[in-house]
């Protein structure tokens, strides 16, 4: 028998709720479990990891590894980067909720709406001491449906309808406190109000825009006739039109409901695009002859597997084209999702020319190979054939089962990605760069040799791990002309955007459409011109020509086809008659050279121009090209206007087997609610009449451009003049990102009101900053919250060495990265930087891209504000012309948290007295004036996982009984001395941000008091006072 306190009874019966499965949100599931609760998790999204969930993807950790891990569950020792990135990261909190087995407790696709509190409430002091309980209502964001947890029923609310026991009525514009709450007297029929406010005063808008007659269908109605050739209205779109058209303002999901329904009554539902893909495939041959189209369907179950299809004048038009094909996969969008996998060639003007596509679950080994046996059909295996791809294993197994005589190589720019990003190989990438574009053995050594000096495990890589023969063009077996990367599919990839969300049969036909009108004004170009070779072959011919006039020729041994031509301090040997020039330029472009033209010159005299063409490869004449744009596609008629034997009309496809989203429960009433922090977009206020809405462009928040994935991204941002409004972390990632698309082409402008001290790394002069701000010894020259006044001289009279110990910081990074030089030295110090927790470390070569003009400054703009070209600053006269505008401009956290709550007073306490960016936290966890509510996360320190972690265990401790809380207004006092502290360190304009990074061992040392443990953590008096804090000081 065993006996059970009264404790730990009462675990069984309360009820923890946790709002969001991010970092502070897993460690207070973890530390509620080890205290005996059975703790709920609500989570919005279908994945944990919070803010890293939806980080970009080139972000890295800002802070050293060891200062970001949890105490009892270190980084893996595969991770060796001292900054892991956004991937490494996720896969270890996911590993972490694994290990610990969190995952059962969270409630995915659950977002919660509001909270409210409902009975007693007697003031902190023991945690459950009160009567009430939070009644949290939460949204399936799968389904849209609402439910609240009212007693013991939950009832499902939509607009105030009624259950059988309990009614609960409120106003829709949550500014008004308009109410009404009931439950039902017995059978009767009859309610029993418990609560009435009778005050509602809101504007007629809110009635009309929430009529149960404004659906989604009439809404759909409304804007069909807004789609042309399957593209309409976004839901912002959408919106603009319904409220000029009925005056009202709906709820967002219904603009994207009724896009949706629209969708479907032009393209088809994706259930029909399944269905009619026989019938389709029957048209489309009739429509495009010698098409070929396979269908593979599940025999039990008749569900779509896979789809290929390559169009008749592709396949005839190959046949005189070069040889050299690029292969990649991209996502759909529809409902059923999967991969469109693609084989595209380039015609001699350089132009994407697609062969054929295929639609498959997934990219996998069995996928690729059914593509590539499918592609061989025309695509034929020989030592000719080149094809280019990224690294993906199930493409190199695929072509090594079926097409094992072609020279198969890796993009250029994805392994250049994969050095910067896996390697932190940026400085010197260049030499990747020009190795793999070197025509010969020698050019190569001269980059190779110092790549390898730099970066020997880049170049291991590059020589062992990927082959000299696989990525640059001097080691390369075949002939792969001028193509070095898989842009040209990937391009098709971007082209094919709004395509990707369509139904199968659609796809093909939108492709189609596309095609045939660009094919018709391709044939049109070259055949209206006067050469006798493609207009960009000729334009290469003739710089070939001016550059051979400036070249010495000379004819030793007599021979009429054997020269050797001098000039730019280098020799080169030309065989005419073998196509040949040691330069090797002419031997894989397959025309002359510059070299080839001096020799010409010398050979043919003044007329030689006539007799290039006979000394080229004449795959680039004008008559061979036309062939190849011979014949158009064809575009399927309206599904109506089919005409088809029977048979074709009785076969019926099902869709993919799809895997919808489990409903998970929606409500608990809850004793309390953990609620890490949630993020708004700050929205930078606009003078009038030069908001967004006057620009032409897009403008985007860096939280909707960190939610694509790197191709997305990328294709994105490629080809537009991209500005970036901010200058701190998401800035920064966004500015590189978009200078690595583009280039100096089109350089990132970014936009900067305030310059920061952003560190260049970690370890200024070799010296890890943790030995100057993350020790005791460095809190010692702080003035602390609640110190005494030993303490207070102390950081007086070391305030000089604070001082110096800022100055060596700020002179390394003005130093590192050239400040002075681009004007960008802060005014306020690094200690204001680093107390306001506003630091970031900058991407590896920042100020290199500033340097080589791929990113612009625009420094201390004081106004921001928008015209049809761009930015305009109110300092500067000429907008900033632009395509894409990102406002970098971080998150208002607070208003989340204000809004959550139904309850004004809540609303208006949890900011505090004033309206700044801060809330009143009792050791950064508890507010005094709100009852049975913990906020973890959303106070800030230079690494938050490490002490969001000691606050759940110090909220665990106190949820377990391990001790009270003082009263309200000593907890107040303590709260306004470490507003003081702020207000006395942080820089001016981040004033109230919630921030220790400064005195983050001090504040721990608090937590660990009220728990009962030695606040001196180390083992012994040096390592005490001078060695950094970490998390695993805190283990056990």
């Amino acid at each position: 028998m065993m006996a059970i306190d009264g404790r730990e009874s009462r675990r069984k019966k309360e009820v923890i709720g946790i709002i969001g499965a991010g970092v502070s949100g897993l460690l207070a599931c973890k530390y509620c479990i080890s205290k005996g609760f059975d703790p709920i998790v609500f989570e919005s999204e279908s994945s944990i990891g919070g803010v890293w969930s939806k980080t970009i993807g080139s972000t890295k950790l800002q802070t050293p590894k060891p200062f970001y891990q949890f105490s009892d569950y270190p980084w893996p020792d595969s991770v060796t980067e001292m900054f892991p990135d956004q991937q490494r990261v996720l896969e270890y909190i996911e590993s972490y909720a694994s290990h610990f087995d969190l995952i059962r407790h969270i409630q995915f696709n659950n977002k919660v709406l509001s909270l409210s509190y409902d009975g007693e409430w007697n003031l902190w002091g023991e945690a459950f001491n009160n009567k009430g309980k939070w009644s949290v209502t939460v949204q399936d964001t799968a389904t849209l449906s609402t439910q609240v947890s009212v007693g013991e029923n939950v009832i499902q609310l939509h607009n105030g309808e009624e259950c059988k026991k309990y009614l609960r009525v409120r106003c829709i514009d949550p500014t008004y406190r308009w109410m009404v709450r009931a439950c039902a007297i017995g059978e009767s029929g009859w309610f029993h109000v418990h609560k009435y406010v009778g005050e509602h005063t809101c504007g007629v808008d809110h009635v009309t825009g929430k009529h149960k007659n404004v659906t989604v269908e009439v809404i759909a109605s409304l804007i069909l006739n807004f789609f042309v050739d399957n593209k309409g209205p976004r839901p912002k779109e959408i919106e603009r039109i319904i409220f000029r058209e009925l005056h009202c303002r709906l709820d967002y999901w219904k603009y994207w409901m009724a896009g949706v329904i629209t969708k479907n009554i032009v393209r088809g539902t994706p259930e029909h695009g399944y269905v009619v893909l026989p019938a389709f495939s029957y048209i489309f041959n009739g429509l495009n002859p010698g098409s070929i189209n396979s269908l593979m369907v599940d025999e039990k179950s008749g569900r779509f597997i896979y789809y290929f299809m390559a169009f008749g004048a592709s396949i005839r038009g190959y046949a005189h084209m070069r040889k050299v094909v690029a292969v990649d996969g991209t996502h759909l969008f529809g409902k059923y999702e999967g991969v469109l996998l693609s084989a595209v060639a380039q015609d001699t003007q350089n132009h994407i020319y697609p062969l054929a596509y295929y639609v498959v679950d997934k990219e996998n080994d069995a996928s690729w190979g059914f593509f590539f046996g499918k592609l061989k059909a025309f695509v034929v295996d020989e030592p000719e054939l080149c094809i280019f791809s990224d690294r993906h294993v199930s493409i190199s197994n695929g072509l090594a089962r079926h097409y094992p005589l072609v020279h198969h190589g890796v993009c250029m720019r994805h392994l250049g990605e994969n050095l910067r990003i896996n390697h932190h190989y940026f400085d010197s990438l260049y030499l990747y760069y020009h190795a793999a574009k070197a025509y010969t053995l020698e050019e190569f050594n001269d980059y190779f040799k110092p790549l390898k000096e730099r970066c020997p495990s880049a170049s291991a890589c590059l020589e062992h791990g990927v082959g000299f023969e696989k990525w640059n063009r001097a080691h390369f077996p075949g002939n792969r002309f001028n193509v070095m990367t898989s842009n040209i599919a990937e391009s098709l990839n971007s082209m094919l955007h709004d395509e990707r969300e369509y139904t199968v049969a659609a796809i093909f036909n939108s492709i189609a459409h596309r095609f045939g009108d660009i094919f018709r004004k391709r044939y049109a170009e070259v055949d209206n011109s006067k050469t006798t070779f493609v207009p960009v072959a000729e334009a290469i011919l003739r710089e070939n020509m001016i550059e051979g006039d400036k070249l010495y020729v000379n004819n030793i041994n007599g021979s009429t086809n054997e020269f050797t031509v001098l000039g730019y301090g280098s020799s080169a040997k030309v065989n005419l008659s073998r196509r040949s020039c040691s330069c090797r330029k002419y031997d894989l472009v397959k025309f002359p050279c510059a070299h080839a033209m001096a020799a010409l010159h010398l050979k043919h005299g003044d007329e030689y121009d006539t007799s290039i063409y006979n000394y080229s490869l004449q795959i680039y004449s004008k008559e061979l090209y036309l062939l190849v744009y011979l014949e158009p596609f064809c575009a399927a008629p309206l599904e109506s206007e089919w005409s088809m034997a029977r048979e074709y009309l009785g076969m019926q496809v099902l869709p993919s087997d799809f895997d919808p989203k489990l409903e998970r429960r929606k409500v608990k009433r809850v004793e309390g609610v953990l609620e890490p922090s949630s993020q708004v977009p700050n929205i930078p206020e606009f003078p009038p009449n030069k908001g967004p809405e006057a620009f032409e462009g897009e403008v985007i928040h860096s939280m909707d451009y960190s939610k694509m994935d790197s191709e997305t991204a990328a294709n994105f941002v490629k080809g537009k003049h991209v500005a970036v409004v901010g200058f701190q972390k998401s800035g920064l990632d966004i500015a590189m990102e978009c200078s690595m698309v583009n280039g100096v082409e089109r350089p990132c402008t970014v936009v900067i009101r305030t310059p920061h001290w952003n560190l260049p790394d970690f370890s200024p002069w070799g010296l890890n900053l943790g030995y100057l701000y993350l020790n005791r010894f460095s809190e010692l020259m702080v003035h602390k919250p609640g110190e005494g006044m030993l303490l207070s001289l102390l950081a007086t009279t070391l305030s000089p060495l604070r001082w110096a110990f800022s100055k060596y910081v700020e002179y390394y990074i003005k130093h590192k990265n050239r400040l002075d030089k681009h004007g960008m030295v802060p005014d306020h110090s690094f200690l204001n930087e680093w107390s306001s927790c506003s630091i970031a470390v900058e991407p590896e070569g920042f100020y290199n891209r500033v340097e080589e003009g791929s990113i612009k400054l625009i420094k201390r703009a004081k106004t921001l504000g928008f015209s049809k070209e761009g930015i305009v600053l109110e300092e500067k006269g000429e907008p900033i012309k632009s395509d894409l505008v990102i406002l970098a401009t971080g998150f208002k956290g607070i208003e989340k948290l204000k809004h959550i709550f139904e309850l004004t007073k809540y609303q208006e306490s949890i900011a505090g007295s004033d309206d700044s960016a801060a809330v009143p936290l009792y050791r950064e966890c508890i507010h005094p004036r709100i009852p049975q509510l913990a906020i973890i996360g959303f106070s800030e320190s230079f690494a938050n996982l490490y002490t969001s972690e000691i606050r759940c265990r110090w909220l665990a401790e106190l949820l377990d009984g391990k001790f009270e809380l003082p009263s309200v207004k000593i907890m107040e006092k303590d709260i306004q001395e470490w507003d003081e502290y702020k207000k006395r360190y942080t820089y001016r304009k981040y004033y109230r941000r919630s921030c220790i990074a400064a005195l983050h061992i001090w504040h721990n040392d608090q937590l660990c008091k009220d728990m009962g443990w030695n606040p001196k953590r180390k083992n012994s008096l040096w390592a005490e006072w001078f060695e950094p804090y970490g998390p695993l000081d805190y283990a056990g």
